[in-house]
């Protein structure tokens, strides 16, 4: 029976080994992925600063060529008004006009 105890023993140490053995193979790994974690979110971070920079970056692009053209349309209604008073003069009187008879009309109703 010794013999037997001493056997069973035995194999209850190699278990407890085995269980030591990955019990730390299981803290290791967290380990590593704590790691790998960190490290990767500090990847993230620095890939969605750069996006953040790219996007603004396209964006005062952006509002710098809306910026251009609204000043270039100032020049060109600028300069049709300079060539043809008298057309910008009739219309504008055409729109106030609509806009009196428009109001007049609105306000027989009520």
């Amino acid at each position: 029976m010794m013999a037997k105890d001493n056997a069973e023993g035995m194999e209850g140490s190699d278990v407890s080994e085995d269980l030591r053995a990955m019990r730390q193979a299981v803290l290791d790994l967290g380990k590593a992925l704590r790691t790998f974690g960190r490290t990767r979110l500090a990847e993230l971070g620095e890939e969605v600063n750069e996006d953040a920079h790219r996007v603004a970056d396209e964006g005062r692009r952006a509002m710098q060529d809306a910026e251009r053209r609204i000043a270039l349309l100032e020049k060109q209604a600028e300069r049709s008004v300079r060539d043809h008073p008298a057309a910008w003069a009739t219309g504008l009187l055409g729109v106030i006009g609509f806009g009196l008879v428009l109001g007049l009309a609105l306000r027989r109703h009520d």
